[in-house]
């Protein structure tokens, strides 16, 4: 994916237009259109199994540490 990697709302919008339609998009991810669209509009956050499925992962850093 060519989409920025800290960016999935950019890597799902992307994959939408990979699949052609939302409904097609959500069936290939297995959510419902409702759902995608939600994820599309910043309503809901991206969950570590949505993000695996978009081809990314969550890296967190820890700035406190030493």
């Amino acid at each position: 994916m060519s989409a920025n990697p800290a960016d999935p709302r950019a890597a799902l919008l992307e994959f939408i237009a990979s699949q052609g339609t939302q409904k097609s998009a959500a069936a290939a991810l297995g959510v419902s259109a409702t759902y995608l669209v939600d994820l599309k509009r910043g309503r809901r956050g991206f969950s570590d199994v949505m993000l695996e499925k978009l081809g990314l992962r969550r890296v967190v850093i820890d700035r406190k540490a030493s």
